[in-house]
């Protein structure tokens, strides 16, 4: 129906099996079970076997006689020798005897665009300021070495890129140039999947230098993906039970000033800090060391609290607390706020830290 068709319009029906009644017959059969009781539906749902072969029924009774027009479900591809022609169609007038069927099927979108053809990326292949460069070099041959580095993820690949019909092929896929990018985006993202479901669309049929940042940056800002879309479960936040007393519960981390390192020790009851020692060495010996010198002038806490690093989880490390009675507590991997009474201090500027550093 559409043989001879030069250029093409595609519409895009508003909201689909919604449109259709349910006979009160039918209803029944379409009953559901919420918590607020029983319901059926009067509108035609998704989900019913017969209602593609019925909606489609419906379409093609209404669009019956108009000519280069075919429908595919909800969407409507209109042909025509120019954009005029093709965007001149009427649905049947409402006074006509499906006049109350065709009338609830509004246009929601219509890509006059629609299709991108070869020949319109070949033109823009030609006056595009990199891949102009890149067929040059697909026909005649890549040099040695390339030092452009917009040329350079093409030079990669020069053993796998093609030109036909003016396109630029990797292996069967199509280099979109960068004026279509946008727009091939938007037919990609026409369903609103999510980052590795229109990856794997596209990388069937095209291909672009940084396709899959623009891919995901498409999807990030997509209002309808990020309202649809799967939430991570947050697991509940914990906190850690009071301290009744001075030295029930300490926690020790490393920090950084520069080239200077520093361990932190603070007391979780009064937040005091009590010891910033400035180590040039990180080791587990080396911290053992200071830890036995503060220790030995404020007394052994109950409980010690640090993070995954190296120095905490060596043997060396779990004799000491083991052999002092002391519990040590290590915080789940990367997730560093679960000892946030000593990551706090690394993240805000102390005078105690340069007074350290001066003396």
């Amino acid at each position: 129906m559409l043989t001879g068709s030069k250029v093409f319009s595609k519409l895009d029906l508003s909201h689909a099996y919604a449109q259709l009644n349910v006979d009160k017959e039918s209803q029944e059969y379409l009953t559901i079970n919420t918590h607020k009781g029983l319901y059926s539906y009067t509108k035609l749902p998704y989900g019913v076997k017969s209602a593609p072969k019925i909606f489609q029924s419906k379409m093609d009774q209404i669009l019956q006689g108009i000519e280069k027009c075919v429908c595919k479900q909800d969407d409507i591809l209109i042909g025509g020798n120019d954009w005029r022609e093709s965007e001149d169609i009427r649905l049947p007038h409402q006074n006509s005897t499906i006049g109350s069927e065709s009338a609830i099927y509004q246009v929601s979108a219509i890509d006059d665009d629609f299709p991108m053809t070869a020949k319109y990326i070949g033109k823009a292949t030609k006056v595009d300021s990199v891949l102009c460069k890149v067929y040059y070099y697909a026909v005649s041959g890549w040099p040695e070495n390339c030092q452009d580095e917009n040329l350079r993820p093409y030079h990669n690949r020069k053993l796998e890129l093609s030109c036909e019909q003016d396109c630029v092929l990797w292996g069967s896929r199509v280099v979109i140039p960068a004026v279509f990018r946008e727009k091939m985006l938007n037919e990609l993202h026409w369903e609103h999947p999510g980052v590795c479901g229109m990856k794997a669309i596209a990388r069937t049929c095209v291909w672009w230098s940084k396709m899959d940042e623009d891919i995901e940056r498409a999807v990030k800002g997509c209002t309808v993906w990020q309202s649809v879309r799967n939430t991570p479960p947050h697991a509940p936040l914990i906190p850690w039970k009071w301290p009744t007393r001075p030295f029930q519960r300490v926690h020790i981390d490393f920090c950084q000033e520069g080239k200077d390192y520093f361990l932190v020790v603070i007391d979780s009851h009064s937040k005091w800090i009590i010891e910033v020692k400035h180590m040039t060495s990180t080791t587990t010996q080396r911290s053992l060391d200071e830890l036995r010198l503060i220790f030995t002038v404020y007394g052994l806490p109950e409980e010690v609290v640090s993070d995954n690093g190296s120095q905490f989880t060596a043997t060396d490390f779990v004799e000491f607390m083991n052999k002092n009675g002391i519990k040590h507590t290590l915080v789940p991997p990367y997730h560093s706020q679960s000892n946030g009474a000593a990551e706090r201090y690394r993240t805000t500027p102390h005078s105690t830290t340069a007074q350290v550093v001066e003396g």
